[in-house]
């Protein structure tokens, strides 16, 4: 996991802030499509 992190941030280091901003809505969209994981 901590790898899959560290592959985040080095996607999010070539966006630009728009492009994030799109990124991290589209991520909410799906993870409030998804049920909670362990909680």
């Amino acid at each position: 996991m901590a790898s899959h992190v560290a592959n985040m941030r080095g996607l999010l280091a070539g966006l630009d802030e728009a492009e994030q901003t799109q990124l991290f809505d589209l991520l909410g969209k799906l993870f409030a499509g998804l049920p909670p994981a362990g909680r």
